[in-house]
């Protein structure tokens, strides 16, 4: 509010901590979540999410603009790393990874710098729709080890349903209907949340 008017007054302090209370309780499990996707330990998730908000808040203009991890980034590079560094290695692994980090921030900021965004416009939607169906394939396919409580290989989404059908007799059924019961908690409460409070 500041940014925009030169006030701020007690309503947008009041308001701003509401909205700081509520994301804060977001994003510190999806964050977790993104580092795990990721194959780095849970605090890193918390740094990606926490440095580059504090970075926007000082340096950005726009009030709408979303920062931080997300789970397509944390999925390319688990798997650029790994193709680089076949056996994780705790320290090796983790060095890759912020050094990939560090020159991709790089590349962004030089990248702004010289105005390379006018390249979005010539994206057209249909490419935008492809690339979030297929990110969205990618991500539910990655997860399906967790959802079922078995061993699955990091691969294409294909061979991960392949490995999944090679291996029904493996399903952790006590898993398997923890994740049932939350999807459906979840599918419940956005439904009840759109018909009570629409």
């Amino acid at each position: 509010s500041y940014g925009i008017s030169g006030r701020y007054s007690r309503a947008d302090l009041v308001a701003d901590l509401k909205a700081g209370s509520i994301v804060s309780v977001l994003l510190i499990p999806q964050a977790i979540a993104y580092a795990l996707l990721a194959d780095l330990p849970p605090e890193y998730g918390l740094y990606c999410a926490l440095v580059p908000v504090l970075v926007f808040a000082l340096m950005s203009s726009s009030r709408h603009t979303c920062v931080g991890p997300f789970a397509l980034v944390s999925l390319l590079v688990a798997d650029l790393v790994h193709s680089s560094l076949p056996e994780k290695e705790g320290g090796a692994y983790i060095e890759a990874v912020l050094l990939l980090s560090l020159l991709t921030g790089t590349l962004q900021v030089i990248l702004g710098l010289v105005g390379f965004g006018f390249m979005v416009r010539f994206l057209s939607d249909s490419v935008v729709s492809g690339f979030t169906s297929g990110a969205a394939i990618l991500i539910m396919c990655s997860q399906l080890k967790y959802l079922l409580g078995m061993e699955l290989p990091r691969a294409t989404p294909v061979y991960i349903v392949l490995a999944l059908f090679e291996r029904l007799e493996d399903i952790h059924l006590p898993t398997l209907a923890l994740s049932v019961a939350s999807v459906g908690t979840l599918v419940s409460l956005k439904k009840a949340n759109q018909k009570y409070f629409p």
